[in-house]
């Protein structure tokens, strides 16, 4: 149950970032978290494999790269003001 309080707290610590979802509530290993509509990549890559859904266009793939980049950068900039990292991941 350690990992669901982890979670819970690196997603409050992150909702200014656009890349990482809201967190509104969190009890045990239960979470609300914001809708998401076009559900997420592991989802896309897994229909893609399956041939449900069509493979992601050049310009789709690199836009999902930077979407990547930049909400790992935000997970490395939490603190930025103070000068420290208070969250690391194995990215």
């Amino acid at each position: 149950m350690a990992w669901a309080r982890k979670d819970a707290i690196a997603l409050e610590r992150l909702t200014k970032s656009p890349y990482v979802m809201d967190i509104y509530g969190s009890c045990g290993t239960t979470q609300t978290l914001e809708f998401s509509a076009y559900g997420n990549l592991f989802d896309w890559m897994k229909l893609t494999r399956s041939k449900e859904r069509s493979a992601p266009s050049p310009l789709e793939q690199l836009k999902f790269g930077i979407q990547l980049a930049t909400a790992v950068a935000d997970v490395h900039s939490i603190n930025e003001e103070e000068g420290w990292v208070s969250m690391t991941h194995n990215d």
